[in-house]
């Protein structure tokens, strides 16, 4: 009987949103990961703000952008657009992602992104992507795609050479992202040591319950390798 009146319950839910994720492919949940690397600049449109992150590390570009409630927008290469960048990353792809940038990040849900006027990034044959005149508000969320398993034609009609991020589920807002605390689902460091000497006045503003610690994950992952990721 509870099983039943559960299952009716689930089905309820689902019912009154479907656009909630049932899916273990599938988030709601966005996260943007810092890096230890100088973000992506063109002198002529950086914004200012992007020097506040030279000489920073991973882990300090997440405790300044958390300390000013701010991501400041990095400049896109292919097209000189500033945008924040996030990725919709399930847990099962979270370590690998994490290997890429850093295993620092911030996590917000979808619909708070999507009100700050972000959206989903899309992906453009690279051979259509240069003949096309993008009007500038749609520009930001396109990208070109050329991957690697293209058919190697010499009659090719772009400069491009391979790109492929479609394995990011990326979604871009045009601009710098300010949030509240409220508005953080959930906070990503690498280890016990990052949550023991982490600002104590951002955990207790932020809530520690939110903070994710990247070791407890890859411990689980070898104990228990059920997604067989490699870690």
């Amino acid at each position: 009987m509870e099983a039943l009146n559960f299952y009716k319950q689930f089905s309820e839910v689902k019912n009154k949103n479907h656009n909630m994720s049932f899916k273990p492919d599938h988030s709601n949940y966005l996260a943007h990961f810092t890096t230890n690397r100088h973000p992506v600049g063109n002198k002529e449109r950086d914004n200012p703000g992007l020097t506040a992150t030279k000489g920073k590390s991973a882990y300090d570009r997440l405790v300044s952008i958390l300390k000013s409630k701010k991501i400041i927008a990095s400049t896109l290469p292919w097209n000189k657009k500033n945008a924040v960048c996030l990725t919709e990353c399930p847990w099962t792809s979270l370590l690998i992602h994490a290997k890429h940038y850093s295993p620092y990040g911030i996590g917000f849900n979808k619909a708070f992104i999507f009100g700050t006027g972000g959206a989903p990034a899309f992906y453009v044959r690279a051979d259509y992507f240069e003949k096309q005149k993008w009007a500038d508000h749609i520009y930001t969320f396109v990208t070109p795609f050329w991957p690697s398993y293209r058919p190697k034609k010499k009659n090719a009609t772009t400069s491009f050479k391979t790109i492929d991020y479609t394995h990011e589920r990326e979604w871009r807002v045009p601009h710098d992202l300010t949030f509240n605390y409220d508005d953080i689902e959930f906070i990503v460091v690498n280890t016990y040591e990052d949550m023991a000497k982490f600002p104590a006045e951002l955990k207790d503003s932020i809530g520690r319950e939110k903070f994710l610690i990247m070791e407890i994950y890859n411990n689980i992952e070898r104990l228990w390798p059920v997604h067989n990721i490699g870690v």
